[in-house]
C-alpha cells in the first residue's frame, strides 16, 4: 500500500518528537511492505520542491522561508510527484 505522511519538519532538519514519532511510524509501515512517503517544510534550501531520502524513507520538501506551514504553489502537483 501507498502512505503519505504530512508533517511540519522532518530530519535531518529537524529531530523531536512528532518527527521522531513519524520517522518510527514510517520505517515500521516499510518493513512490514509498504510504500512510504514524507511530505513536510523545509527551511534550508531555496528550490520550491525537493525530492530526497532520509535512511531509506522517501522524503518530498516544500521551501518554507517563513517557518510557518503554508501550501506553496506546487503543493498541488503532488500526485505528480508520487
Amino acid at each position: 500500500m501507498k502512505i503519505v505522511q504530512l508533517v511540519h519538519s522532518f530530519p535531518p532538519e529537524t529531530w523531536n518528537g512528532t518527527e521522531k514519532y513519524t520517522y518510527t511510524l514510517s520505517k515500521e509501515l516499510i518493513n512490514k511492505g509498504h510504500e512510504v512517503s514524507i511530505i513536510t517544510g523545509s527551511y534550508e534550501t531555496d528550490k520550491e520542491i525537493v525530492s530526497d531520502q532520509f535512511d531509506g524513507i522517501r522524503v518530498i520538501r516544500f521551501y518554507n522561508k517563513t517557518r510557518r506551514f503554508r501550501y506553496p504553489a506546487g503543493f498541488l502537483n503532488i500526485p505528480n510527484i508520487l
